[in-house]
C-alpha cells in the first residue's frame, strides 16, 4: 500500500492517450467545462465535441472522451453529469457485434416527454470493453498491486431531437462508439 500512495504507481493502458483526443472540435469555454468535469468526475483528461445535426431529420450529437484513475467517479451514472435537465427512467447494459466480437454499450432511456434523448456509452478498462465496471474493477485487484492502478475510459456520445429522431440518432451514435473502439485499440496497442 505504501508504494501505492507514496509512488503514485500508474499502470498506464495507453501508449499515446493524447491520440485519442486529436479528432476532438470542442466549442466553448474549455476553463468552466473542465471545471465542471472535474467537479463531477474528479482529476480527468477530457475532450468533447459535436456531430453537426442534418436539418430536423438528424439532430446534433454531442460525445466526449474522459481518462480517469478513479474508476468508480467516471463509470457510476455519468449521463446525470453530462446529460441536463433529464433523468432517465432506464438504464441497461446492451451488446453490439463487431468483427465477431460483443461490444457492451451502456444505454440510459429518458421517457420522450419532450422529444426523444439518445444516450449511450463504452467503458474501456485494462484494454478491454466491459459491461460491469465493478466486477472488472475487482478481477483486477491482483495485477493493481503489483502494477499499479489503471485508467478508466469513457467514451460518451448523447443527443436530443424531436419525437421520431431516436432510430437516426442510434445509429450515427452507435458507430461512432464503435469507430472510439477501433481508434482506440490502435493508438493503445503496446
Amino acid at each position: 500500500m505504501a508504494v501505492h500512495s507514496y509512488a503514485n504507481l500508474k499502470d498506464e493502458d495507453c501508449v499515446q492517450p493524447s491520440g485519442l483526443f486529436a479528432f476532438c472540435n470542442f466549442a466553448g469555454d474549455r476553463a468552466v467545462t473542465g471545471r465542471r468535469l472535474k467537479t463531477m468526475f474528479g482529476e480527468v483528461e477530457w475532450c468533447g465535441g459535436t456531430f453537426p445535426g442534418k436539418g430536423g431529420s438528424r439532430p446534433a450529437l454531442d460525445y466526449w472522451i474522459l481518462i480517469s484513475y478513479d474508476a468508480k467517479k467516471l463509470y457510476h451514472l455519468p449521463e446525470t453529469g453530462l446529460v441536463r435537465g433529464a433523468a432517465p427512467s432506464d438504464r441497461v447494459t446492451e451488446y453490439l457485434q463487431a468483427a465477431g466480437e460483443r461490444i457492451p454499450i451502456h444505454r440510459a432511456y429518458y421517457p420522450a416527454t419532450d422529444g426523444d434523448i439518445f444516450v449511450a456509452y463504452m467503458l474501456i478498462y485494462n484494454s478491454q470493453p466491459v459491461g460491469n465496471p465493478y466486477v472488472a474493477q475487482l478481477l483486477s485487484f491482483p495485477r493493481q498491486l503489483v502494477r499499479g492502478t489503471a485508467p478508466i475510459n469513457l467514451f460518451f456520445v448523447s443527443g436530443r431531437g424531436p419525437g421520431g429522431t431516436l432510430a437516426r440518432m442510434e445509429e450515427t451514435g452507435l458507430s461512432w462508439l464503435l469507430e472510439s473502439l477501433e481508434r482506440y485499440r490502435s493508438l493503445c496497442r503496446k
